[in-house]
């Protein structure tokens, strides 16, 4: 758990802005779903993440496989822009 916990600590410190993060487990029975998935930076102010989108979202089989691709799609933005 200290490994994730060190991995969301880093997307936190490298995302801009809203730093809201969440992570979320949903079960469907579905080749190929990959059933977490990490949020970080709402979209929508008023909700919370959950009943909004993240501006950066990551999948997974794991959490820790979820908030790895969260944290590339941030770095590949910072890279980007």
């Amino acid at each position: 758990m200290a490994k994730l916990s060190k991995l969301i600590a880093g997307c936190l410190e490298i995302k801009q802005g809203n730093k809201e993060f969440a992570l979320f487990f949903a079960d469907y029975d579905e080749a190929g779903f990959k059933p977490w998935r990490a949020e970080i930076g709402n979209t929508c102010a008023a909700v919370s993440l959950g009943e909004s989108t993240g501006e950066f979202c990551g999948e997974g089989m794991t959490p820790k496989e979820a908030v790895i691709d969260l944290q590339a799609k941030i770095l590949a933005n910072e890279r980007a822009n």
